[in-house]
């Protein structure tokens, strides 16, 4: 920060994207939509966005984005998990043949393609995930859909996962503007001083859910003190083996298993109380860089 800035001066001048950023980000990621909907062998319902980007919470420089394809022709979850390989041949061997412009396989997992997009007219960078999808939660409530889980595997609940997109990005969209750029501000914290090249050890989704939880409990205020809330998830994450988020308004978990018997830190997805988004490895290292922080702003604010 220069001298005299603020925290929402640097915020507005470093972390967040510009609106011309945004702009080429957009129709960089329509176009890919686009692909997914016209363009491959699949009979595609809809694509909905998520991610860092989806949810409007991304950084400047580089944005994760997730891409869910609902497909027509799947009509459960096990179908779904019996013709995930094929359905990803189809997708990537599409991709591979059809599409022009900077698209790069970095990774292919059991239920999802993982891309590097790079924008046309910026030095942003996209990693993309396509996740195909069976929506699951268009014929059943999501009750229904959390008992169905109960006897799954965490494997097999994995594949459920990509049906709550919908939900993650408006509670995350339902906050305001203010509580956004304190996300960003905290991913740009975690991106320079916590995750290492390679080892994302704070994920975008888990470091929204500590900012919105606080917004939340504090009343969701329009206005608040960046400086005393930054200050706050910082005290969080430097105790961060007794981080415990739980959503009782929107789910009870209890209802679901026994929520006593999974170690801290625990930060449910609001969306899905089997996902529990919070770090579960390197705690030290993460707490060490957040009292570092912690160091930093009490002596700044003493003048030291």
């Amino acid at each position: 920060m220069r001298r005299g800035q603020t925290l929402q001066q640097f915020i507005q001048a470093t972390i967040q994207p510009s609106s011309e950023i945004r702009r080429d980000c957009d129709r960089v990621v329509d176009r890919v939509t686009n692909f997914l909907q016209l363009k491959t062998p699949l009979s595609v319902n809809m694509v909905i966005r998520g991610g860092s980007l989806g949810r409007s919470t991304n950084v400047r420089g580089i944005s994760d984005v997730d891409l869910v394809v609902f497909i027509n022709d799947v009509n459960s979850i096990q179908q779904l998990q019996d013709n995930m390989e094929t359905i990803l041949d189809k997708l990537q061997n599409a991709f591979a043949r059809n599409w022009t412009g900077t698209l790069q396989l970095v990774n292919r997992s059991d239920r999802c393609l993982q891309y590097k997009l790079s924008c046309s007219d910026s030095n942003h960078v996209h990693e993309v995930d396509i996740l195909p999808a069976y929506n699951v939660v268009e014929v059943k409530t999501s009750h229904g859909v959390f008992n169905e889980m109960m006897t799954k595997t965490d494997r097999q609940r994995r594949f459920y996962s990509p049906c709550f997109i919908t939900e993650q990005v408006k509670l995350v969209k339902s906050a305001t503007i203010k509580v956004k750029n304190l996300v960003r501000l905290v991913k740009y914290w975690a991106n320079r001083e916590v995750n290492r090249p390679n080892d994302k050890i704070l994920k975008s989704f888990f470091l929204e859910i500590v900012v919105i939880s606080l917004w939340k409990n504090r009343g969701s205020p329009s206005d608040f003190n960046t400086n005393d809330w930054f200050k706050e998830v910082m005290t969080q994450l430097a105790d961060l083996t007794s981080l415990r988020i739980l959503w009782p308004d929107i789910y009870t978990v209890s209802s679901y298993y026994d929520i006593r018997m999974t170690p801290n830190p625990v930060a449910l997805d609001p969306a899905n109380p089997y996902s529990n988004q919070a770090p579960q490895r390197q705690h030290d290292h993460v707490m060490t860089c957040a009292k570092k922080v912690l160091r930093r702003l009490e002596a700044s604010r003493s003048g030291r």
